[in-house]
């Protein structure tokens, strides 16, 4: 029986049992490490694909085809045939945009001739319409690198204080949207609208002078418009009646010739 008794103890289940608990601590922390260092790596490629991402999305240009503008004058005599005449002009975007792509040309040449620094401002395109929001295609030097910004804004037709406010609502940078705060930042920081005296900025609103002045016959002659509003596919505007001013123009320009 004591045999029996002898052979059933057997001490070194034990021995292994109580080792066991002190072996698991420096294996969990083996595991926390390799984890953390899995996860830190993960975090970074993902960033590092974000960001990627962000760049290419950022050069991207979609909306190429809407840059091919004419540049004309055109629209010009219309708002000049609606001072003389007192009356609303219809002002389509193509014409529009013509004419931007005219100012935008003389403005190149005028610099090239004075050998000034080019404008950041490359090209810009408007989409007005009364039934969605208006839209903004502009190219714009960044870096020594064209890229294309593109906004949606409204025009609050209510002209106050002598200025056109426009809101904008969203922004994007190629294909990339960005915050319109940062996108404004950075446009009336790095280029020509910090010094433009024809517009300023409060927050995501810009404000558009609403007064231009010309010379016709050596007089200086100045209107200002006091109706912008978005129309189908245009813009409707009205200004202040250029006769009188036209007709003092002449009379003084008759009186200098005798």
């Amino acid at each position: 029986m004591d045999n029996n008794m002898s052979n059933q103890i057997n001490p070194e289940p034990y021995g292994d049992s109580y080792d066991k608990p002190l072996n698991q601590a420096p294996k969990k922390k083996g595991h926390a490490l390799r984890n953390t260092i899995i996860v830190i790596l993960v975090v970074v490629l993902l960033l590092l694909a974000s960001l990627i991402t962000a760049v290419a999305l950022a050069f991207q240009t979609p909306n190429e085809d809407k840059f091919d503008v004419s540049p004309d004058n055109g629209a010009l005599e219309t708002i000049l045939y609606s001072a003389l005449y007192d009356e609303e002009a219809y002002i389509s975007n193509d014409s529009l945009n013509s004419l931007i792509a005219y100012f935008i040309n003389e403005d190149k040449a005028s610099r090239a001739e004075e050998n000034l620094e080019e404008s950041a401002l490359k090209s810009a395109v408007f989409l007005v319409s009364d039934s969605e929001p208006c839209k903004l295609y502009s190219k714009i030097n960044v870096g020594g690198h064209e890229m294309e910004f593109s906004a949606e804004f409204s025009i609050d037709s209510d002209i106050q204080n002598g200025e056109i406010r426009l809101s904008v609502s969203s922004v994007h940078l190629g294909a990339l949207p960005i915050s319109p705060d940062l996108a404004l930042n950075y446009i009336f920081t790095n280029t020509d609208a910090a010094n433009a005296s024809f517009l300023r900025r409060d927050g995501n609103d810009i404000f558009l002078q609403a007064q231009y002045s010309f010379e016709i016959l050596e007089q200086d002659l100045t209107l200002d418009i006091v109706k912008l509003e978005p129309a189908d596919d245009g813009v409707t505007l009205k200004t202040t009646s250029a006769a009188d001013l036209l007709w003092n123009s002449l009379g003084s320009w008759f009186d200098s010739l005798f």
